[in-house]
């Protein structure tokens, strides 16, 4: 009569070798995103107002849902709006509690309802406009609090921060505070100017702060996308 130790023990490794491999699965550590938080190095004006413009990038993954943490000196910032960005999954209003303009601390919440496979790579998901209390240099953090894909698996993540100096001079047009003006950001000004677009998408266009873009305003953002922001007199 055949033994049926052998089997019994081929069966048992399996079953261990299955059992690791699935324990490997539920330990290994959530895919990396980068959120960044873009801030115009220098604002211009006297009301002293700037914009925070929030990406995340999931790289190959579709972005899904995101909760962010926008963290600042109450005594140094308020928060006066918040809107969408401009990935178009991602251009609604995020979910935030206004009550938390002047508290140091807002929440943004964000769900993607419109595609399972955009947006991939960097997304621009939200835009909140500041007032600047204060005429030294202003820290910005935002944190994540949750990512995910649209299948609802967790994206981690890392905080990132940015600095705005009230006391210095902002560039017309460059709209992420990237330090260049691109053929996107003159035709969201452009669109601005003809009223297709709200001024909050880009409000470094409006130089002279009178709610409106103007022809002159279009042509210094021109010049600045010909000529670089840091040649700026």
């Amino acid at each position: 009569m055949l033994s049926k130790r052998p089997c019994r023990r081929r069966r048992r490794r399996q079953s261990q070798g299955v059992l690791l491999h699935v324990l490997s699965l539920c330990l290994a550590s959530p895919l990396a995103a980068t959120i960044e938080i873009r801030c115009p190095e220098a604002v211009q004006g006297e009301a002293n107002q700037a914009d925070a413009q929030i990406y995340v990038d999931a790289a190959d993954r579709t972005l899904g849902a995101y909760t962010v943490a926008l963290s600042f000196d109450r005594n140094d910032v308020r928060v006066r709006s918040v809107v969408g960005g401009a990935t178009r999954e991602f251009s609604g209003v995020p979910t935030h509690n206004a009550q938390d303009f002047q508290s140091g601390n807002l929440r943004l919440s964000a769900f993607n309802s419109s595609s399972l496979s955009s947006p991939k790579g960097s997304a621009h998901v939200a835009t909140v406009n500041l007032e600047l209390l204060t005429k030294s240099e202003v820290e910005l953090r935002a944190t994540t609090v949750r990512l995910a894909d649209t299948a609802g698996a967790p994206i981690k993540s890392e905080s990132d921060t940015c600095i705005i100096n009230p006391g210095a001079l902002g560039c017309p047009g460059d709209c992420d505070a990237s330090g260049d003006v691109t053929i996107e950001e003159l035709i969201r000004g452009v669109n601005i100017a003809l009223s297709r677009m709200d001024i909050s998408q880009c409000r470094v266009f409006d130089a002279d702060e009178d709610g409106r873009i103007t022809i002159d305003e279009i042509v210094s953002a021109v010049r600045m996308s010909l000529d670089g922001c840091a040649r700026q007199p």
